[in-house]
């Protein structure tokens, strides 16, 4: 069985687009979050040219905030864009959010998804399909770095460690012995992996809940995305994690079941201005 595992598309549609024939040669797809679009080229404008200056917290500062109206409207399209391409796919397809979705794309997620029988939105939620059960979790903890916002998909630490307790009651439901496969399919990583690495921070940046919350939960499968910059895969006796690398940065992997073999691969197409601006974070933070 071929699953496509993607992540942090960012609103770079034009590589899911690229994608498409691919995709629809996959038994199944799962995407770990952050959709729709974070970079609007209005709003870069508007704050360059009321500060004479951008950097990235400075505009994530004014979206989240003074922008926030028009960034709502900017991602809602984003969204509304995503679900067209993605509804002539035949194959299931599963997804959580991420930290940067705001609360009404995460409605037009749920409500969209209900319209289609292969398409699932998990928020803290379980669907099954066939002998698959998958678990979504799309909340972050706060970026240690950032202290004067949070995004939209952000949680403290309590508020994500009882949404877990709760995940963990529904996956409890369905029997270990029926030999169902089950999946974890969050956007931030766990904590101290080879998916959380910052190669330029040389630090780890996931979750320590999510970490505690997959070892207690016997995944067969995790899948998480969030940390750009390190698209990989670790595999133990039981579990098998990956991170698929970010698609606003041209990544994506092909994972095979039961061999439990993953192809990181990279889409062969010129980098977008999305794209080069995701892939110099490290520089202008």
């Amino acid at each position: 069985m071929r699953i496509a595992v993607l992540s942090d598309i960012h609103g770079c549609l034009i590589y899911l687009r690229k994608l498409i024939p691919k995709l629809r040669k996959a038994d199944m797809i799962f995407i770990a979050g952050d959709i729709t679009g974070t970079l609007s080229y209005s709003l870069i404008l508007k704050s360059i040219t009321r500060n004479r200056k951008i950097s990235r917290e400075k505009y994530a500062n004014e979206v989240y905030g003074e922008y926030l109206e028009e960034f709502t409207k900017f991602q809602i399209s984003s969204a509304k864009r995503f679900f067209k391409i993605i509804s002539g796919l035949k194959n299931p397809i599963f997804f959580t959010h991420g930290n940067s979705e705001v609360a009404e794309v995460r409605n037009i997620y749920l409500t969209e998804s209900e319209k289609h029988d292969n398409i699932f939105y998990l928020d803290n939620s379980v669907c099954v399909y066939d002998k698959w059960v998958v678990a979504g979790y799309g909340f972050c903890s706060p970026a240690s770095y950032r202290t004067s916002f949070q995004t939209p998909g952000e949680k403290n630490t309590n508020a994500i460690i009882q949404d877990l307790s709760e995940l963990e009651k529904k996956i409890k439901k369905y029997p270990r012995e029926e030999d169902y496969i089950f999946v974890g399919l969050f956007h931030e990583p766990p904590f101290d992996t080879n998916l959380d690495y910052i190669p330029h921070k040389s630090s780890h940046g996931g979750s320590k809940e999510i970490r505690d919350h997959i070892l207690k939960s016997n995944y067969t499968y995790i899948i998480a995305g969030h940390i750009h910059e390190s698209p990989n895969y670790e595999i133990s006796k039981d579990s098998f994690m990956i991170n698929p690398g970010s698609l606003v940065n041209r990544r994506w992997s092909l994972l095979e079941h039961p061999e439990r073999k993953v192809r990181l691969n990279k889409i062969k197409i010129p980098l977008s201005l999305k794209g080069f601006i995701y892939n110099s974070r490290p520089y202008y933070e």
